[in-house]
């Protein structure tokens, strides 16, 4: 369990979990994924987070008028990949959080754990397959 406390002072982060929770958001970047997925693990626990940030993304997704757009093992992984950074790391706002791993802003930074070939299918589309690689 998270036991860091969640900045209180990120209202930024606050307001994106909120509009993509409400699917109020216009466009959702990779970086706001990542944002997002810090503050739900600063703010509760992993378990919490990897149940919810997938069902707001998929409604997200939807809402758009993108229900395949959802991608199950990217999701996940980015989730364990930021939640394994804050137990190793210490940044308790954002921007020191962003500054501290550049590499989370670079979808590619997923090669490490898996190939083409297994991001690229619809298995790991709508479930969270294991690292191959």
């Amino acid at each position: 369990m998270n036991t860091k406390p969640p900045n209180i002072n990120d209202a930024r982060s606050a307001d994106l979990v909120e509009a993509l929770d409400n699917c109020q958001l216009e466009t959702l970047t990779h970086e706001d994924h990542v944002r997002i997925a810090w503050h739900l693990l600063k703010s509760t626990d992993f378990a919490t987070t990897i149940t919810r940030l997938p069902k707001m993304l998929k409604r997200f997704a939807t809402s758009k008028g993108m229900p395949n757009h959802y991608h199950e093992t990217i999701t996940v992984a980015f989730i364990a990949i930021i939640h394994e950074r804050l137990h190793q790391q210490n940044a308790n706002d954002w921007p020191t959080f962003k500054s501290k791993n550049p590499d989370l802003f670079d979808r590619s930074v997923l090669t490490r754990f898996y190939n083409n070939a297994t991001l690229d299918s619809d298995l790991a589309r709508q479930v969270f397959v294991l690292p191959t690689t």
